[in-house]
């Protein structure tokens, strides 16, 4: 009979989480939270459990390995390229299973039973996916090896309450968690070499894959409403140009420039001045709303862009694993000042200064 642990009525979570450990590596197939829906799941390497799995695999789905991070990935694919980690990086954790073409066994694949490399690697498509469930990565923290998943390849196959699975009869327990937050299949992406498609829409759509690919560029002032975003247009007015397309276009290029602040309240607009001046230089700034700086935006930026040494300084004491990719805008160490308050004429003065660091800028990062 089928045993249920309720993560959600609990005293003792950890308690829960160290039981379903226990039941995965004595070989038992477990009901989880995953990616939109719950699977049932084993332990990837547990060869008798992996291969009652796939004996009774429910319709509608497919094999899938559960990692703990997206820098598990490269134990099973030895040879990402950096564009390929960033991909992954910023897709996970999250509702997204990508597929590389890859002969098992490979890497850590080589270690796994030949009914995991079957179900995981179909047609030599080897699926990895890092879940958003939080239950699901404490399990996988204490596990010796990915679980594998049997995720669902159509809508008819979604679970959203892992008790709708004790109908199957054959999963030994269920981890229940509540209902899924947001049910449906992950999104399916197959990359080859630098390049990817979707195989299968889902719940992450076309549009979040491509920008998370992108090459991203972040510029920081104070307030995020004169100089980051006008560091910011500037930068994206000279790529286009130097890319000869829009600068809509410029994300389908494989860039993304965005602007922040340290001390920015959320939707505020670009002063006036800022909108008018960058205007008349052919940029754009009207629809600007501020943000602040958020540890989520540092760890996506390939390259972020202080106005002065103190902002750097600052996100540095927070944020000191970030050291290689922080640096002030104007490469002789010097600061560009803040404008606001000082009138029309030094708000031209400061967007000199930046045009001319942004262009010095672009020629180092674009040769």
């Amino acid at each position: 009979m089928t045993r249920i642990l309720d993560l959600t009525s609990s005293t003792d979570p950890r308690d829960v989480i160290h039981r379903v450990v226990q039941a995965l590596v004595e070989g038992e197939l477990v009901v989880l939270p995953v990616g939109g829906s719950y699977a049932v799941s084993a332990l990837a390497i547990h060869a008798d459990a992996v291969a009652r799995l796939e004996q009774n695999a429910p319709a509608g789905t497919e094999g899938c390995l559960l990692l703990a991070s997206s820098d598990a990935a490269a134990d099973y694919l030895p040879l990402l390229s950096p564009s390929n980690e960033r991909l992954l990086q910023r897709c996970w954790p999250g509702p997204v299973v990508f597929r590389f073409p890859v002969a098992l066994p490979e890497g850590l694949g080589a270690e796994l039973p030949r009914a995991a490399q079957r179900q995981s690697a179909p047609d030599d498509q080897l699926q990895l996916l890092v879940t958003a469930s939080e239950p699901v990565l404490e399990v996988l923290r204490l596990l010796p090896a990915p679980l594998l998943a049997r995720i669902p390849a159509n809508a008819a196959a979604v679970m959203s309450e892992g008790a709708a699975a004790d109908g199957q009869g054959f999963a030994d327990l269920i981890l229940e968690a509540g209902p899924v937050r947001k049910a449906g299949i992950p999104t399916v992406v197959r990359v080859s070499g630098e390049h990817w498609t979707i195989d299968r829409a889902g719940l992450v759509d076309s549009d979040a894959v491509r920008d998370a690919g992108c090459q991203t560029i972040l510029f920081v002032c104070t307030g995020n409403t004169c100089r980051s975003p006008m560091a910011a247009a500037v930068f994206r007015k000279l790529l286009s140009a130097r890319l000869q397309c829009g600068e809509d276009e410029l994300p389908s290029r494989g860039y993304r420039v965005e602007s922040a602040g340290l001390a920015a309240s959320h939707g505020m607009p670009a002063s006036p001045e800022a909108v008018q001046l960058v205007e008349r230089a052919g940029g754009h700034l009207a629809r600007h709303e501020s943000r602040p700086l958020s540890i989520r935006l540092l760890s996506q930026a390939d390259y972020v862009f202080t106005m002065t040494n103190a902002h750097r300084s600052t996100i540095l004491q927070h944020h000191p694993e970030f050291g290689t990719r922080v640096r002030t805008l104007a490469d002789d160490g010097s600061d560009i000042s803040d404008p606001i308050g000082q009138g029309f004429d030094e708000y031209r003065r400061c967007l000199e200064q930046i045009t001319a660091h942004v262009k010095r800028a672009l020629d180092r990062l674009f040769v």
